[in-house]
This record gives structure tokens, C-alpha cells and sequence, in this order.
């Protein structure tokens, strides 16, 4: 649940700027939800040592 929770939280934070650009290019909400779907289950895939990696750099973009 934790990682789930890192990924909304940080999905959440781009997510309108992805929806726009992603409309812009192809129009099609269909396709917009399979890639966020995509997304989440590429995520999940992940391997513990790159999600450590990802909130690392995260933590870095924040400063």
C-alpha cells in the first residue's frame, strides 16, 4: 500500500500537465487512461532498490 501511496502522491503532482500535453498530441481519452494504467502497473514492476532510487531523486528535485 505504501508504494501504491508514493505513486499516486507523485502521479498526482503531474498528472494535469500529462493529461493536457497527452490531449494536445492525440485527442483520445481512451488512450490517455490505458497509458495511466500502464503507468501505475510499470511502477508497481519496479523493483524495490529503483523505488528507493525514484524517492531519492524525487526528495533532490525538491530541494
Amino acid at each position: 500500500m505504501k508504494d501504491q501511496t508514493a505513486f499516486s502522491t507523485r502521479f498526482a503532482r503531474h498528472q494535469d500537465e500529462l493529461e493536457w500535453l497527452f490531449m494536445e498530441l492525440y485527442h483520445n481519452r481512451e488512450g490517455l487512461e490505458v497509458l495511466e494504467r500502464e503507468m501505475a502497473e510499470a511502477y508497481n514492476a519496479r523493483s524495490a532498490e529503483l523505488k528507493a532510487l525514484d524517492k531519492a531523486r524525487s526528495a533532490d528535485l525538491c530541494r
